[in-house]
């Protein structure tokens, strides 16, 4: 299954951690790419959400609050993995992609609030 923008979302969360700053020419690039992408997965999504909420988060506001969106809906609602996500809409849950739905949706709110 494809991630469609995880890599290039998990490589600009890896280049804004290092203190690249939103300004580098590279990263207006890498930013108006990742805006343009609409993930579908709840590890793609969290990355995206993280790298949204690290770069500008006033700006890309309304993309990080559909994103959060996107996390609930995707969240597991019974079962005996209740609370947690998966890479698909299918399976038990997974603490990888649970692990990176929190850390998203924690981001989401310290730039919310």
């Amino acid at each position: 299954m494809g991630q469609k923008g995880g890599v290039s979302s998990l490589s600009t969360l890896a280049l804004l951690n290092a203190g690249v700053k939103p300004d580098d020419p590279h990263m207006k690039k890498a930013l108006r790419y990742l805006r343009s992408v609409r993930p579908d997965s709840t590890y793609a999504v969290s990355l995206q959400t993280m790298v949204l909420c690290q770069a500008e988060p006033k700006r890309d506001l309304p993309l990080i609050m559909q994103n959060v969106a996107k996390l609930q809906k995707y969240q597991k609602g019974e079962g005996p993995r209740k609370g947690a996500w998966n890479y698909g809409s299918m399976g038990n849950g997974d603490n990888s992609n649970s692990q990176f739905a929190l850390l998203a949706l924690h981001e989401a709110q310290r730039v919310c609030l």
